[in-house]
């Protein structure tokens, strides 16, 4: 793997097999009734690159459904 400073900054094979890895996650946790949040954060290492971490946050349904509101007030 060629190195990248984040996930949508990654050559277009990785990043297709991440969201087939993404959906996958997103089906299992469907069959438990629950919808999941991604948030990546890209922190910069001693060396002068970034570390890119990728967290999923399952959540119910009807705050999965609130996230864009309360994500774009929060930008305000």
């Amino acid at each position: 793997l060629k190195y990248a400073e984040s996930f949508t900054a990654c050559d277009s094979s990785v990043w297709d097999e991440v969201r087939r890895f993404l959906s996958s996650l997103k089906r299992l946790y469907a069959k438990e009734g629950k919808g999941i949040m991604f948030m990546e954060t890209v922190m910069p290492n001693k060396k002068g690159l970034s570390q890119t971490r990728l967290d999923v946050i399952p959540v119910e349904d009807a705050t999965l459904q609130d996230a864009p509101i309360f994500f774009k007030s929060s930008m305000l």
